[in-house]
């Protein structure tokens, strides 16, 4: 049994590592702030959630690739964010481009609610992405 898997931010680099996700068999949830990005991967069998909160609610394992810290802190701390429904049994990788003061915040307000907090930038660009060849560079639970 595959863990129900999560992915927020699907620009250059989240559609292609999602897809690959998608591709090799897992139940995929998506969501990204521009709602349209996630119709190619509703055609393709993918949930489109409404929140982050719903993605978290659904799945194991939530990854997130966002563009920048304002957007990777939004994401996890608004309203209907990933953290309002993170709890133990839940796990969060973060490949998102962010500072070390950003990351720490995120880790640790993940895993003061229980959850499992993986930091994971990724070395590569949109072609590896597209391929799953990225480099994950990897700290965390």
């Amino acid at each position: 049994n595959m863990p129900r898997v999560g992915f927020v931010g699907l620009g250059i680099m989240g559609v292609g590592m999602a897809g690959n996700l998608k591709k090799k068999g897992h139940d995929l949830v998506v969501w990204n702030r521009t709602r349209e990005k996630c119709l190619a991967f509703e055609k393709d069998g993918a949930k489109v959630a409404e929140t982050p909160a719903d993605v978290v609610n659904e799945c194991d394992i939530v990854f997130a690739c966002l563009a920048d810290p304002e957007i990777a802190m939004d994401v996890v701390f608004r309203d209907d964010g990933i953290l309002k429904a993170m709890k133990p049994g839940k796990a969060y990788v973060d490949c998102s481009t962010v500072d070390e003061e950003c990351s720490n915040k995120i880790g640790d307000a993940i895993t003061a609610a229980g959850g499992r907090f993986l930091e994971a930038p990724v070395s590569g660009s949109k072609k590896p992405a597209e391929d799953g060849t990225l480099i994950f560079l990897t700290a965390g639970d």
